[in-house]
């Protein structure tokens, strides 16, 4: 049975998963038209970190002090982190630069296989990976190549 507390946590959970498609999405919209009439991708790219790391100082000051504490490998991890998500936004800008926005943000969109591959490799004793979940993940890639393949058909 599922207490009141994780009920609330899942629906918060999967707001901010919606808030978050919601949020990419119009970001690379966005990232199109500065990359293909004002500046480059690498350019870019840095300017949209740099403003979302001052965005995020202000919703996390309340944080710091505590989380200044996290032990050292936890700063490693998010160091790691931050730098494969600069790679991600740095890359995906680059894409946009070069690419519809229709081609290029269905196929990043499949980070989700990416993260649950990598999830089946090093989280095994945290998270688990189900039948269901990989059967979706290969209806979702069939979705991102019709949408890819739609594209060029007239």
């Amino acid at each position: 049975m599922i207490t009141t507390n994780i009920k609330k946590q899942l629906y918060i959970g999967l707001a901010s998963a919606l808030a978050a498609a919601a949020a990419y999405g119009a970001t690379q919209t966005i990232a199109r038209f500065v990359v293909t009439s004002t500046a480059p991708a690498s350019v870019s790219a840095t300017w949209t970190i740099f403003f979302g790391m001052i965005f995020l100082l202000f919703m996390s000051l309340n944080n710091i002090k505590k989380d200044i504490k996290a032990p050292k490998k936890a700063f490693f991890m998010m160091g790691l982190a931050g730098i494969f998500s600069s790679f991600g936004v740095f890359f995906m800008f680059s894409a946009l630069a070069n690419a519809p926005v229709t081609v290029a943000s269905p196929i990043g969109a499949i980070n989700p296989l990416v993260a649950m591959a990598l999830t089946h490799i090093f989280l095994q004793k945290l998270e688990r990976v189900t039948v269901n979940m990989v059967l979706g993940s290969i209806l979702v890639l069939i979705g991102v190549t019709m949408v890819i393949l739609g594209r060029f058909t007239v």
